[in-house]
C-alpha cells in the first residue's frame, strides 16, 4: 500500500471494517453505524480495493473474514483508537453512546451476568448491544488478543502482559439430586457420592474433572456416566433421573427450585473457583470498553454479594 492507497481511505471505511469484523453483517454494521446497508456494501468495494483483497466472503450464517482481514483487525482497532483520543474533547458519556460489547463466556458466569448487564445498559447506555459468544480458554484468550471479543469472563488463571484480569467472584461446589431421590433425601455422605451415577460439565468432552482428580488422591473414584457442555442440561438430566451433578452454587440455587432439585454441601473438598474479567490492557482501550469493564465488575458485585462474594466455575467439575 502506497501513499495514494492511503489516501483512498478515511474514518468512516475503518468503522466500516471494523464494525463488519465485529458483527459479520451487513445489515448489523448499518444499524450500528446508522446507515444504509447499501452504503455498507459500497464502502466494502472500496475497502475490497484499496486492500486488495476480498476481505469477507459470503457464507449462509453471514460474512467470514478472511486472513487478510483478522490480520487488518488489530491495526484498524489501534487507528480508530488514536482518532477517538484525538478528537475527544468531552467526557464518555454512556447515555449517548454506540457501540457493540462481545464477551467470550460460558453459561455458567453468563447465567450469573447478562441478564443484569443488560438491564444496567438498557438504563444507562441504550446504544449498546451485546454479543455472547461461547469460547473458553485458550478460544477466548486467543479472541481477545485479536480484537474478536473485548472480554472474557471465566476462571482465567494465567497472566498475559496485553491483557488485564479482574476479579469478579469466587464460588463453592454443590450437589444437585432430583427431590424423591432414594439415597439423596436427607445428606449428601461421601461414600454415596462415590457410589451414585454423575453427570460431568465439560466443554471438552472429558469424563474427568477437577474432582475426581481430588478423589484419585484419597484413593476413592466415581461413576461418571455422561459429560455434557452446559450446566442447564446437566441440571435437566438430573432432575428426570437418579443421577447427580456437582456444580458452581450460583447456577445450582438459581435453578434448583424451578426443577425441583435438593442441594447437598459437596463431600469432597474441592477449591473455590475464581471467576475473572479479562480484557485487552487499559491502554490498547477505547473509552466505551473502559466503561464496561467498570460495569461488568459492578454488576458482578451486586449478583454475588448476598454471601460474602463467595462463588465460583470451573470448565470441568
Amino acid at each position: 500500500m502506497n501513499d495514494v492507497d492511503i489516501r483512498r481511505l478515511d474514518a468512516s471505511l475503518l468503522l466500516v471494517l471494523a464494525s463488519l469484523l465485529r458483527t459479520r453483517q451487513a445489515t448489523a454494521t448499518a444499524q450500528l453505524l446508522g446507515v444504509t446497508q447499501s452504503s455498507v456494501s459500497h464502502s466494502l468495494a472500496k475497502l475490497r480495493d484499496v486492500f486488495g483483497d476480498e476481505l469477507f466472503l459470503r457464507r449462509p450464517q453471514g460474512l467470514e473474514p478472511t486472513a487478510r482481514a483478522m490480520a487488518l483487525r488489530p491495526t484498524v482497532d489501534r487507528v480508530l483508537d488514536l482518532l477517538r483520543d484525538a478528537v475527544r474533547d468531552a467526557p464518555f458519556e454512556p447515555a449517548t453512546a454506540q457501540g457493540l460489547v462481545s464477551i467470550a463466556s460460558t453459561d455458567y458466569p453468563g447465567a450469573v451476568l447478562v441478564a443484569p448487564l443488560l438491564e444496567r445498559l438498557d438504563k444507562e447506555a441504550p446504544g449498546v448491544r451485546a454479543s455472547v459468544r461461547p469460547l473458553v480458554r485458550r478460544e477466548a484468550i486467543a479472541a481477545l488478543l485479536s480484537g474478536d471479543v473485548d472480554f472474557a469472563v471465566g476462571p482465567f488463571a494465567g497472566a498475559e502482559p496485553r491483557l488485564e484480569k479482574r476479579a469478579l467472584w469466587q464460588d463453592d461446589y454443590l450437589v444437585a439430586a432430583r427431590k424423591g431421590h432414594p439415597v439423596f433425601a436427607r445428606a449428601c455422605t461421601l461414600a454415596d457420592y462415590c457410589a451414585a451415577r454423575h453427570v460431568l460439565v465439560s466443554q471438552s468432552g472429558d469424563l474427568e474433572g477437577v474432582v475426581d482428580a481430588v478423589l484419585a488422591a484419597r484413593q476413592r473414584a466415581r461413576r461418571v456416566i455422561a459429560a455434557v457442555p452446559s450446566f442447564l442440561t446437566a441440571l435437566t438430566i438430573v432432575a428426570r433421573s437418579d443421577a447427580i451433578v456437582t456444580m458452581p452454587a450460583l447456577i445450582a440455587k438459581a435453578h434448583a427450585r424451578d426443577l425441583g432439585l435438593k442441594l447437598f454441601p459437596c463431600p469432597v473438598p474441592v477449591r473455590r473457583l475464581k471467576v475473572n474479567l479479562v480484557a485487552r490492557a487499559q491502554a490498547g482501550r477505547g473509552p466505551l470498553n473502559a466503561w464496561l469493564s467498570d460495569l461488568i465488575v459492578s454488576v458482578a458485585g451486586e449478583q454475588t454479594s448476598g454471601g460474602e462474594q463467595s462463588r465460583r466455575p470451573r470448565m470441568r467439575c
